[in-house]
């Protein structure tokens, strides 16, 4: 098992397969479902799981979804079928529809995705997918301090 999606203590939590434990919120949620393959990427910063137990598998918690180690997703529970479905289908656009909203060229979005400098940005069948919300990204040249 490469990942596992756990509800513990009233929340949904991300067991990374690096050992680290990540919050689920809204954009984590979307990221696994839309492409689990690249689950591997996901880092957690709220917490080790393998401080706990040495195996994902053990680790004591209510299993929602998880990641095989051979890159399948596997569904547990229904309600969280339904509840993936709508946030996907809810918030996430295509480059294209961000690009227009932002008043940009879909290939400096297309770039952004590339340098993960777009939250929760994430490339499925080819093809980049960003929170409708996102917000665009502040120039990197530029750090405030004047000279």
């Amino acid at each position: 098992m490469k990942a596992r999606l756990v509800k513990k203590d009233g929340q949904i939590k991300l067991l990374c397969p690096d050992g680290s434990i990540k919050l689920a919120d809204d954009v984590v949620l979307k990221q696994l479902f839309i492409c689990w393959q690249t689950v591997d990427k996901i880092k957690g910063n709220d917490g080790q799981w393998n401080t706990e137990v040495n195996n994902i598998e053990k680790y004591e918690a209510h299993t929602l979804a998880y990641v095989t180690d051979d890159n399948h997703l596997c569904l547990i529970e229904n309600p969280f079928v339904s509840l993936m479905q709508n946030l996907v289908d809810d918030e996430y656009i295509t480059l294209h529809e961000y690009a227009e909203l932002q008043g940009k060229n879909d290939n400096r979005i297309k770039a952004l995705c590339r340098e993960e400098r777009i939250p929760g940005a994430v490339k499925k069948a080819g093809k980049w997918f960003v929170p409708k919300h996102a917000p665009y990204p502040k120039d990197a040249r530029y750090t405030g301090v004047e000279k």
